[in-house]
């Protein structure tokens, strides 16, 4: 490999120190890679670069809390000393070819991360900057609440925060609102984590405790151990949801993967569909229609004939048609797909409903 393709410098730029600084920004040499080039060591500094410009995707951030978007390209190579000599100046162009290969690079720079701690009391960790409160800008932020019914509310933040926060709740019945691309740790006690307020992508572990995890889009959710509540009716999609140990109270939205876990869970459809559920060990209960039909049908996976149930709510068993598609049982009720029982045969499920697996709850009478 040529040698101007393998000598480079590393550096370091601070953005929150360079807020302060009046005239140049300051840089610091990090690194630099020497490799041999003709049999001979030779030394190079930063050079000459340009960048055809430098974007503050967040402006609005708090000073040196933004991140930076930019480009740079490396031209004729200048080396650091003032006193270097002629020799080594020739010895560079001849070696280099005057050039350093037009290299260029995309850099995208993020804020430090902050720390952000609370009290043994019951502290509300929030970006608003209101009196009495612990304030986080929302980005980047590690956040440690202890004991205690806290709340924090890193969405708060906005249009500032940035996401990319790490909040742990500790013991307590705790509250957590995430941005976007959060991760919140429920920890002991019965915790509400909530992805509605945020953009999505967020990952939320409710720990011990019987807690209530609400996603948005694109996000993780574990109920851990005990009794969870898993909400995804205002779903936008491209959740996974998972109830881990416990029985745990599923509420479904659109296009979203759900599993059980261990326990005897509870998986509710709504007007969504186009969900795909894995009950998991335990005797489950699928609530393929609750009082209103699904817009698509979910499908399930694991449906154990003689352990596990289907619930329909809202409407007879005389509505109900089990046809076959592709080699499972597809279930519709009052003309709609509302589920796809994989593994199961047209004739496996209609002898279910003939049996006790199907549960069928009357509308009530007005």
């Amino acid at each position: 490999m040529d040698a101007e393709n393998r000598d480079g410098s590393i550096l370091k730029y601070n953005i929150a120190a360079n807020e302060e600084v009046v005239g140049n920004d300051r840089v610091e040499f990090i690194f630099e890679l020497n490799q041999a080039a003709e049999g001979q060591q030779f030394v190079v500094g930063t050079g000459d670069w340009e960048s055809s410009g430098i974007v503050e995707i967040n402006p609005d951030a708090l000073p040196g809390r933004s991140s930076y978007l930019f480009d740079v390209q490396a031209h004729t190579i200048s080396p650091f000393e003032e006193d270097i000599t002629a020799q080594a100046r020739q010895q560079a162009a001849r070696i280099l070819d005057g050039n350093y290969n037009q290299g260029g690079q995309l850099i995208l720079a993020l804020p430090q991360q902050e720390l952000v701690f609370g009290t043994t009391n019951n502290d509300t960790v929030e970006g608003a900057g209101i009196p009495g409160t612990i304030e986080t800008d929302g980005t980047s932020d590690l956040i440690f609440t202890g004991a205690g019914a806290d709340l924090v509310d890193v969405s708060s933040a906005s249009p500032i925060a940035e996401g990319g926060n790490r909040v742990y709740s500790g013991s307590g019945n705790d509250e957590g609102l995430a941005s976007k691309n959060d991760r919140l740790f429920g920890g002991q006690g019965s915790d509400t984590l909530e992805g509605t307020v945020g953009e999505g992508m967020n990952r939320f572990y409710g720990g011990d405790g019987n807690d209530e995890i609400v996603v948005k889009s694109q996000d993780r959710a574990f109920g851990g151990q005990g009794n969870d509540t898993l909400e995804a009716t205002n779903s936008q999609g491209g959740n996974r949801l998972y109830g881990n140990e416990g029985n745990d109270d599923f509420f479904l939205g659109r296009g979203d993967r759900v599993v059980g876990g261990e326990g005897t869970d509870r998986f509710f459809a709504g007007t969504g569909g186009g969900n795909t559920v894995t009950g998991g060990a335990g005797a489950d209960q699928f609530w393929v229609v609750n009082a209103q039909l699904p817009n698509a049908a979910n499908t399930i996976t694991d449906l154990t004939i003689g352990e596990d149930v289907i619930g329909i709510a809202g409407f007879t068993q005389a509505q109900v048609a089990i046809t076959n598609s592709q080699g499972n049982a597809l279930l519709s009720v009052a003309g709609t797909e509302v589920a796809t029982f994989l593994g199961v045969t047209q004739q496996q499920l209609q002898a279910a409903l003939a049996a006790d697996t199907f549960v069928f709850v009357a509308a009530a009478p007005v």
